[in-house]
């Protein structure tokens, strides 16, 4: 049995997910597979995790130890360590995906049709969802799980922590299309950044600097809530009004934080632009990810400067489907 589950895209809502804002996210067509046919290459934090708490649930009778199965991540990784579009989340849900499967029976026998398929794969998902939701936040030190949602169901979707804002929630996730008219290009830095490193500097600013983090967060939080009212509204031009919004509130956090999440690439390039585009971080930022956010494709003179520092522009299909397994139907 095989499976496949895509990357994610952060479009909006960086940092104030954590706190219950909303955030909108596309699942990317780059994607992890998995195959229980060949043995495990490499070792995976969040796998780890998962299996751990697949072992410790008495609703499975284990013969032996669970085995760790194969997994290719290059689509999501490149030639450098990551492209900080959630490989670890997809590995976690590729490779948990065929563990569960096997525990309940539903490798077994090949489904006799790809509705029969289908109704397989939806059925697993409503148990895979909360155990790779819980396995990537063990491993991560917390999280909202968005990337994770990304990966389980795909598609475009906005993400809100209940109202409580604990990370230990579940995510509240609803569909939504983005404007028709509005043109998107993710573009990849040569710098990695590591997600839970710079989002515990931000989230240390809660205690360290309450009265400030508190201020700059309440923006981003703001930043966020439009952003998603201009998706509901199909309002391409107030979507980017609100981008524009959230890269100078995350420009800000970051500076409190004292973590590049805005680098000075971003604010270079974005002197190119007029005031209808704008270009700022995915995600927790730092370089791995940016996005180019506007009414019509990036110009050329923001796309030679660009090049010209080393940024290089991903050819990604957005609104990817989730989670698939692969039987033989007879």
């Amino acid at each position: 049995m095989k499976s496949d589950a895509p990357g994610k895209l952060v479009i909006s809502g960086a940092y104030s997910v954590l706190l219950g804002a909303p955030a909108l996210v596309a699942a990317v067509d780059r994607r992890v597979y998995a195959d229980t046919a060949q043995g495990s290459n490499y070792e995976s934090k969040e796998v780890t995790c998962g299996l751990a708490l697949l072992a410790a649930n008495p609703k499975y009778t284990l013969s032996a130890p669970l085995a760790r199965p194969w997994y290719d991540a290059r689509q999501l990784r490149g030639a450098r360590d990551k492209l900080g579009l959630g490989s670890s989340a997809a590995i976690c849900v590729a490779s948990l995906a065929l563990t569960l499967s096997q525990l309940t029976h539903h490798n077994i026998l090949s489904p006799s049709s790809e509705q029969e398929a289908e109704r397989f794969r939806r059925s697993l998902l409503d148990k895979l969802y909360p155990l790779a939701l819980a396995a990537h936040r063990e491993a991560q030190g917390g999280g909202s799980g968005i990337d994770v949602a990304a990966a389980c169901y795909g598609g475009f979707f906005s993400a809100r922590l209940d109202s409580k804002s604990n990370e230990s929630s579940p995510l509240a996730i609803t569909r939504v299309s983005l404007p028709s008219s509005l043109c998107l290009e993710v573009w990849a830095s040569p710098n990695p950044a590591t997600t839970s490193e710079f989002v515990r500097a931000v989230m240390n600013q809660r205690t360290q600097q309450p009265r400030q983090f508190q201020f700059l967060m309440h923006d981003q939080m703001q930043a966020s809530e439009n952003a998603l009212e201009a998706v509901n509204q199909s309002d391409s031009s107030a979507l980017v009004s609100a981008l524009r919004q959230q890269l100078v509130a995350l420009k800000k956090i970051g500076q409190l934080a004292q973590v590049s999440i805005v680098e000075s690439v971003v604010s270079i390039l974005n002197n190119v632009l007029d005031t209808d585009c704008v270009f700022l971080p995915s995600g927790a930022g730092g370089g791995d990810i940016t996005l180019y956010a506007g009414p019509h494709p990036s110009p050329p003179e923001f796309r030679k400067k660009a090049l010209g520092m080393n940024l290089r522009r991903l050819d990604l299909q957005l609104g990817a489907p989730g989670l698939q397994l692969h039987w033989d139907i007879k």
